[in-house]
């Protein structure tokens, strides 16, 4: 399809990854909203995996989950993604985990966490705390589901004790089955507006990707492409580290957009959109497909 520039922006509309495979080697992609909606599979996903396997494509997923790679690994599982289809899963958790437990060995955390984040929590057993008097941070995973206004008391308890917050999510939001629900971002944004001190693990932050780059031998980044379904962190997070991405549309900025499913907006809208958030990827997909 055409290429789209603007006066500060240029990108491509494309059908689907068979036009661009050739060009890269590594691929980082995303899990929810690009591969999942935390519920099944997007249809043409194992294709496109497979495909690009065939082809000698290093596959990574990079997630902003605060879930343990083994967990990760396991729902993929579920969801009918074969581990033969992708290198590895790292994850804001995993990468969380490492530094907890080589950084703050000994320090207490109060958790802001879901249930379905119990693995990260269990295997920090000995350094959580219920008790926010008895904590030397807040560990905030986000919990589920997550209302602001429920945890302006115990924020406003935490700023007056100093605790610093370490956001294991920093995504605002995600959209699963049509529906947009709130991440730990948005519990971090809340505190940091409070005064709160807030260090992150994840997207955009470049610290994550450098981390993932020199586990995978630090292939050159001009071989490499991000994918995602968010601006603000994938899109963000794969031109900050210095390498090309796409969008997909099949998550947050395709609701954002009223995308349908298997479909790009037009080109004029992409531009506007691309223009008030500040940032554009190199390339635009309706979904992760062949």
């Amino acid at each position: 399809m055409e290429k789209v520039a603007s006066k500060e922006f240029s990108f491509q509309c494309l059908e689907g990854l068979e036009a661009l495979a050739s060009s890269y080697d590594t691929f980082i992609v995303d899990l929810w909203g690009v591969i999942h909606d935390g519920y099944q599979a997007f249809e043409g996903v194992s294709t496109a995996l497979a495909r690009l396997q065939e082809q000698g494509k290093t596959v990574v997923f990079l997630s902003n989950s605060p879930r343990r790679f083994f967990s990760l690994e396991k729902q993929l599982s579920d969801l009918g993604i074969m581990r033969t289809l992708y290198e590895r899963v790292y994850s804001s958790g995993e990468d969380a985990y490492n530094a907890l437990t080589q950084d703050h060995r000994g320090k207490m955390c109060y958790p802001l966490a879901a249930a379905a984040h119990a693995d990260l929590l269990d295997d920090l057993g000995s350094q959580v705390t219920y008790d926010v008097k008895e904590a030397d941070f807040l560990l905030n995973t986000g919990p589920y589901p997550l209302l602001i206004e429920d945890h302006e008391a115990l924020l406003a308890q935490c700023m007056t004790l100093d605790l610093p917050m370490i956001c294991v999510n920093p995504d605002m939001s995600v959209i699963t089955r049509g529906v947009e629900i709130l991440c730990a971002g948005s519990l971090a944004a809340r505190y940091k507006e409070l005064g709160g001190r807030v260090s992150y693990h994840g997207k955009p932050f470049e610290a994550i990707y450098t981390r993932l780059w020199e586990i995978l031998g630090k292939p050159d980044k001009s071989r490499m492409i991000a994918t995602g379904d968010s601006l603000n962190t994938d899109v963000q997070g794969g031109a900050h580290f210095g390498i090309d991405t796409i969008l997909v549309m099949s998550g947050l900025e395709g609701n954002a957009l009223g995308a349908r499913p298997g479909e790009i907006p037009t080109q004029d809208r992409l531009a506007g959109h691309f223009a008030q958030k500040g940032i554009a990827p190199t390339f635009v997909l309706p979904q992760f497909n062949w």
